[in-house]
């Protein structure tokens, strides 16, 4: 079966059948239990693989399952409004990427408070910018770098552990400690949580800001997702009373 493919080209019958074909490959299943070392091989890629005959149907429509796993890279500053319950939301969305920060910096003057999202199964991956990079490592140092800036002198941080299901298959074959050396804590899920977690709190740098306990958290999980939502609405909300009111608002959320 010759196919040729080029940008833009259409997910035919036809390439759909040789991409399940070669998906059943043993030597391509065997690259791709190393996957960490190709920084490009997305981390939701078998999925598509796996559904390749689906998405390639004449009838087909997304599932829900189908849209949560799409992935657009952020580039510059994404603004969404929206309401929950009787609160007006403004996120803002920022590319993480090196090339994007200088962007952003100086847009968040003033807010709320930030999320910063970072990958649990980062830690054996490196970055696209360089192929070097251990993609972890960028990220605490960014992390740091954030809760330090000036801009951010009183914005408190709530950091979500994404990606916690890829993780939780990952390091049964990956060992961590490969990578970040002070870990010892083997395959245990419980415990490779912690200690990402606590790496991420020695970089928070505190000056006048408050750093919430991580949330673990599933992006393709709608109900995980939907429940730490509800969670943090009520942490934001108490914050900024807690800011207005000398006293606290303990007793009002």
């Amino acid at each position: 079966m010759d196919i040729v493919l080029s940008a833009g080209s259409s997910l035919t019958p036809q390439v759909s059948q040789a991409i399940t074909l070669l998906w059943k490959d043993q030597g391509i299943q065997e690259m791709y239990s190393r996957a960490s070392e190709l920084p490009r091989l997305g981390c939701q890629s078998d999925y598509y693989f796996d559904n390749a005959n689906r998405f390639a149907d004449a009838s087909f429509v997304p599932t829900e399952a189908d849209v949560v796993r799409a992935k657009i890279k952020t580039t510059g500053i994404k603004e969404t409004q929206f309401t929950a319950g009787n609160l007006e939301f403004n996120m803002v969305d920022v590319g993480g990427q090196r090339t994007e920060r200088r962007k952003w910096f100086h847009c968040f003057e003033n807010v709320t408070a930030v999320i910063f999202l970072a990958s649990l199964d980062a830690y054996d991956l490196t970055l696209e910018e360089d192929g070097k990079t251990n993609r972890m490592s960028e990220s605490l140092k960014l992390f740091n770098e954030i809760t330090a800036s000036h801009w951010f002198k009183e914005t408190s941080f709530i950091l979500f552990l994404n990606k916690s299901d890829i993780f939780k298959q990952k390091i049964a074959t990956s060992d961590i400690n490969l990578y970040h050396n002070a870990y010892t804590g083997g395959k245990d899920f419980a415990s490779a949580i912690k200690f990402i977690g606590d790496l991420y709190k020695s970089k928070f740098a505190q000056n006048n800001k408050k750093l919430f306990d991580p949330y673990v958290t599933c992006a393709v999980d709608p109900t995980s997702i939907r429940h730490v939502f509800d969670a943090v609405k009520k942490l934001l909300l108490k914050d900024t009373i807690d800011k207005m009111m000398p006293y606290g608002a303990t007793d009002l959320v």
